[in-house]
């Protein structure tokens, strides 16, 4: 499945599943969603709209979480929360993030054919798809590359694997990793970004590898 918005983003996504065919008790319904994203880029002739370059798809961050049948029509709409709060982090576009919720939605109703104990386990690939328009003679493209996404300078991803964790505060206590959704846990596996923000450490050394900025506001790590 695609989607495109504008001419300078694309989203292509498939879904699949393992369903273990078993029901789920009404406590423990084990029903979830791994959700999975990435980055690549397409450079496309302007006259004849062929894709004239792709380059691989870079992972972002993935993440594994409740997608619980019986909470699609009754508030607090975790589901929705869970796969809007995961793709926004990496400023995907809301209207995109509701499209693949509708149909993870839709696939797993049809998946467990309206039975909402049904358990299942639905793996969701979603790359993000930069389109960079170029006046280009198709001969020429092996001239060209496009250009890299940018990330941290070594020396500052460097200088974060070695600083200490300062501790969580009060108001973090709670709070997850922007990037995997995940809840932040313990000082040894948590870092604390020059804007403040905190994230698990491999995660946001990950990001690092491709971006210069923190995930929720855009600060850079160095200029």
């Amino acid at each position: 499945m695609s989607l495109t918005f504008g001419d300078s983003l694309s989203f292509q996504f498939s879904i699949r599943t393992n369903t273990t065919g078993t029901l789920a008790s009404h406590e423990h319904p084990m029903q979830f969603v791994e959700l999975r994203l990435g980055h690549s880029s397409h450079l496309i002739s302007r006259s004849s709209r062929q894709i004239l370059q792709q380059s691989p798809s870079t992972p972002l961050g993935e993440s594994l979480f409740p997608f619980i049948l019986r909470d699609l029509e009754h508030p607090p709409f975790l589901p929705n929360y869970h796969v809007l709060h995961f793709l926004s982090s990496f400023s995907i576009p809301v209207a995109a993030c509701d499209i693949i919720y509708q149909e993870i939605s839709s696939f797993a109703l049809r998946l467990t054919a309206d039975n909402v104990d049904l358990n299942f386990h639905i793996v969701v690939d979603v790359d993000a798809i930069e389109m960079i328009w170029v006046d280009l003679d198709p001969f020429l493209v092996e001239e060209y590359s496009p250009p890299a996404m940018n990330g941290a300078p070594a020396s500052a991803i460097e200088r974060l694997q070695r600083q200490k964790f300062d501790g969580l505060r009060e108001e973090e206590e709670e709070g997850d990793c922007s990037v995997c959704c995940e809840a932040l846990r313990g000082e040894e596996e948590v870092s604390r970004i020059p804007c403040g923000h905190v994230y698990h450490k491999c995660c946001i050394l990950k990001w690092l590898q491709i971006s210069n900025s923190c995930p929720l506001c855009r600060t850079k790590l160095e200029q």
